[in-house]
């Protein structure tokens, strides 16, 4: 599967240039993703649009005034998109279903000229909600993407850096990063870096690979106290703040996001049967996802007097939103794998009725591949394992037993340097001529274990 993506600029200042590739093809375009978009045949391209670029949405409003009052994120979205699927199908074609514009959060304060006339957009909120919803959009599209994947299957990603304001490249790139941190535990993955330099100004550029990355950093980190995803923007406001908390259901969502920091924190310290103890509700966590950026969506307010458009967002996304939302792409990347690896249909017996040894290493050798510490640390504990049990139990059959001696209290150094699979904390049991693992259900030791995979990831 491959996915190209870029941010776009205000199509009306697109000049038409030539664009050349190492390969020695050149094509003329308006805009680099097209070209791009033509030499390398996408699966799908994904177009950013800053919502400040906004001259449709003043084309319509001078003409009725009262339109910015009435305007919702919805009608606002809508037109600023007809604008560039107008742009799109007078360059490269009409419908497409495997072209697809997004309308993205922007802030600060931006002048177009239309007419002559210079018109001014001002955007109130926080600029890190760009980041929060590029995460949003591209997770879901992946997350579109993995039910018809097979256990095979590549993934590749063209990032089109030629546009957009530096500090919105930096957002979808740390994005990308971290999206792939994920799915290639899973899939082979790379990711391009593309941008366009000028060959000769104004006529020919040059589209040069930046960065080609294949190998992806297994770290994340977030505040595990902070479960609130959307937080108010105008502090002093608080009855809208208590309106937010409320629509958002804060006192259900404690739990939920504990339970995603569990799970995210087994992923990334290389704890195997930890990940599959406290996996995670992919559907329930979708669910909340999209309800808290329709909330988000519902937070925008429009206004214009004397050429000055001004959106402003009540509500901005917090670090824990990002919690939420890679919990549920972890979570059904790993159920699909296993279901479609393993033949197994309900992933959420295994904290209950344990998981076999054997898929639990085949399962960490491939999530860990190419994680020479976290492979010889899991095989290393499982192989004890099995020994162990072998030696204690000589029938074919077994109730649980405790691995190793009974604890009260387990340390920290000990928990990661065996990867969660040490003495005291797992019971086994053999069954069927197969040995089957889980975690003990003395809660004072689970209390523990959840205690160092918060601080692990804080």
């Amino acid at each position: 599967m491959k996915i190209l993506i870029g941010i776009a600029g205000d199509p009306n200042q697109y000049k038409e240039v030539e664009y050349s590739f190492d390969s020695g093809i050149t094509i003329k375009s308006k805009y680099s993703l097209f070209a791009i978009e033509s030499y390398h045949k996408p699966d799908l391209t994904l177009c950013i649009v800053p919502e400040t670029i906004a001259r449709p949405v003043f084309e319509k409003i001078e003409s009725d005034s009262d339109m910015a009052k009435k305007l919702t994120y919805g009608g606002y979205e809508k037109l600023v998109l007809e604008y560039f699927e107008e742009f799109k199908a007078k360059e490269i074609g009409g419908a497409d279903a495997n072209f697809k514009f997004m309308l993205l959060p922007n802030s600060g304060k931006f002048t177009i000229n239309i007419d002559s006339k210079q018109r001014n957009i001002h955007a109130i909120g926080r600029v890190t909600d760009f980041k929060y919803v590029a995460l949003y959009e591209i997770a879901k599209i992946i997350l579109d993407k993995i039910p018809q994947l097979d256990s095979n299957a590549k993934i590749e990603i063209i990032y089109d850096s030629s546009t957009g304001l530096n500090i919105l490249n930096l957002f979808v790139y740390s994005v990308l990063q971290v999206l792939l941190s994920i799915i290639s535990a899973f899939y082979d993955s790379t990711l391009i870096i593309y941008s366009s330099l000028p060959k000769d100004v104004g006529k020919v550029y040059e589209v040069v690979e930046i960065e080609k990355v294949q190998r992806f950093d297994r770290s994340f980190h977030t505040k595990p106290n902070d479960f609130l995803p959307l937080k108010v923007n105008d502090r002093t406001d608080s009855d809208f703040g208590r309106e937010l908390s409320e629509r958002i259901g804060k006192n259900e969502l404690r739990g939920i996001f504990e339970e995603s920091i569990y799970f995210l924190s087994s992923f990334f310290n290389g704890l195997p049967a930890s990940l599959l103890s406290f996996m995670a509700d992919y559907k329930k966590l979708l669910e909340k996802v999209d309800y808290f950026v329709k909330i988000y969506r519902e937070c925008y307010e429009f206004s214009y007097s004397e050429g000055v458009l001004k959106i402003n967002k009540r509500a901005h996304f917090s670090e824990s939103f990002s919690v939420y939302l890679l919990s549920a792409l972890l979570s059904e990347a790993l159920n699909h794998f296993i279901v479609k690896n393993f033949s197994h249909t309900d992933v959420k017996k295994f904290s209950q009725q344990g998981v076999d040894l054997e898929l639990l290493r085949e399962l960490s050798n491939k999530i860990y591949r190419g994680e020479s510490v976290y492979i010889n640390r899991i095989e290393d504990e499982l192989d004890r394992m099995k020994k162990y049990l072998e030696e204690k139990v000589l029938d074919k059959e077994s109730e649980w037993i405790v691995y190793g001696e009974e604890i009260s209290n387990l340390h920290e150094r000990n928990f990661f340097a065996h990867a969660g699979l040490c003495f005291g904390i797992v019971v086994l049991k053999k069954q069927c001529n197969r040995i089957l693992i889980k975690y003990s259900e003395n809660q004072e030791l689970l209390k523990q274990v959840k205690t160092y995979l918060r601080e692990a990831i804080s």
